[in-house]
Parts: C-alpha cells; structure tokens; sequence
C-alpha cells in the first residue's frame, strides 16, 4: 500500500490523464497512508466468516465487466482472503486503475 501510494503521489501530475476524479485520487492517496484504506479490499460488506481488513479503494468486483450478485461477491471476497498476495493486489489495481478516484 505504501509503495503504491508513494509511486502514485509521485506521478500525480501524470494521473490527470488516467484516473476519472484526481481529487478523489489524492484524498484516497492519503487516506491509504495514514493508514485509514487500503488500496485493495473486499466488495461489499464484510463478512464475521472472513479476516477483518480496512475498507478498500478497489475490490475484485472491479475487474468484472457486470455488477455481480450478493451470492458472487460473496465468493469473490471468500476467494479474495483465501488467497490473498501482493501481486493479485497489483493485478486488481492495474486492472481497475481508472477507478482508484472513486
């Protein structure tokens, strides 16, 4: 998260050209510092079955074309904790880049 954070802080006069709400972009950059987001979450709301984490920019949901169902979110954030790594992190935010403004 920090390193993300810190590239994208560096390059934020680049960012105007990628990311749809750079202002956003700038209070989630911070938040993500401070330690009060992560960059990757789950989607929706947290389940007691599943490891608590903060509350995320981005989730696995939004790499999907459609909103998914209740049932689907369910598993993508059972799948999402089950195998958890920096680079499936890395993935989903390379993918739904465009929305790290949100």
């Amino acid at each position: 998260d920090v390193c993300m954070s810190i590239f994208l802080l560096l390059s934020l006069p680049l960012q105007w050209l990628f990311v749809k709400n750079i202002f956003k972009l700038t209070g989630n950059l911070f938040s993500v510092l401070f330690g009060s987001k992560t960059w990757v979450g789950y989607a929706g709301e947290q389940f007691s079955s599943l490891p608590k984490i903060k509350n995320g920019v981005l989730n696995s949901a939004d790499i999907l074309s459609k909103v998914p169902s209740t049932e689907v979110l369910s598993r993508l954030n059972l799948f999402y904790a089950r195998n958890y790594s920096t680079s499936k992190d890395l993935e989903i935010i390379l993918k739904a880049y465009r929305k790290l403004g949100r």
